[in-house]
């Protein structure tokens, strides 16, 4: 293997599960089943692999010449949350020769033609995730999970936009309050992307950074939200999978003080009655 039959390749994978490949290599390679396209990756000099257990993150700077990734694509966020694998590759056999960590964007900068692309070992999102329990009065489980097991699709509501700045906000006709759940955490699902509900006011349902392709007429699909409180639970009929400990004290707890005549019979023995939900117990305050 001749050192001038080197290259390096990218393979971006967006979370929609579109790939694109890029080379430094004059030619189209060929790697891992993508087409990676010549002069149209990243500069790879700022990217360095460190060595040792350690989690760490990667700024990675260069330009994006290819006419496949657009500026509105950026701006959506469409490549948010991208998988990004480098490798180095033979391009004269197709043999790969090193491969880097694989990374995903956690933010990106642009600056006319440069990109920077801040990134984080993909290996980091599973030692920063939370293990084991929370002790806390709210539900530690993701609507819908396992942990929950709510079956999301018969609480799902197909609807159709009247309105729409085209990328923050939608709005729809006739929308109210979904019989169970509340549209606030809720989700927006959109060409097969789910974007999160920030605010619900009327009839308009606003989300957690910019949407792709919302346009009057759109159909969309409506997933209901959880608060995570005791009540919620109940109202959904799931009480038994409910993940928190609504008997925890909120942090008001220490400003409480013992009044005559409340019922409370501060005795320094439990305030709950065995098999008794206090629901003033299950709130956040």
């Amino acid at each position: 293997m001749a050192v001038t039959s080197c290259c390096l390749t990218w393979v971006v994978e967006r979370r929609d599960g579109l790939r694109l490949g890029f080379t430094n290599h004059d030619e189209p390679v060929t790697v891992a089943g993508v087409i990676c396209e010549p002069r149209g990756g990243f500069d790879a000099s700022s990217m360095e692999q460190r060595i040792g257990g350690g989690v760490d993150s990667a700024d990675v700077s260069g330009f994006l010449s290819s006419d496949r990734i657009s500026e509105s694509d950026l701006l959506d966020g469409l490549y948010d949350g991208a998988r990004i694998t480098v490798r180095e590759v033979d391009w004269s056999a197709g043999a790969v020769i090193r491969r880097w960590p694989a990374y995903v964007v956690a933010d990106m900068v642009t600056t006319g033609p440069v990109i920077k692309l801040e990134l984080e070992l993909e290996a980091a999102l599973a030692l920063n995730r939370p293990q084991g329990r929370t002790c806390a009065g709210t539900c530690d489980h993701d609507f819908g999970d396992g942990g929950c097991g709510l079956a999301m699709g018969p609480l799902q509501q197909a609807a159709t936009v009247v309105a729409t700045d085209g990328r923050t906000w939608v709005e729809i006709s006739g929308l109210s309050a979904p019989p169970k759940g509340q549209w606030l955490g809720g989700l927006i699902r959109l060409a097969g992307v789910d974007y999160e509900i920030a605010r619900h006011e009327g009839g308009r349902l606003t989300v957690y950074g910019p949407m792709s392709g919302a346009e009057i007429g759109t159909e969309i699909i409506l997933t209901p939200g959880c608060s995570k409180l005791w009540d919620m639970c109940r109202a959904f009929g799931n009480s038994a999978r409910f993940g928190g400990f609504p008997h925890v004290p909120g942090p008001d707890a220490a400003y409480r003080v013992a009044r005559r005549g409340d019922g409370r019979g501060y005795t320094g023995g439990s305030l709950f009655a065995p098999g008794v939900l206090v629901e003033e117990e299950s709130d956040e305050s």
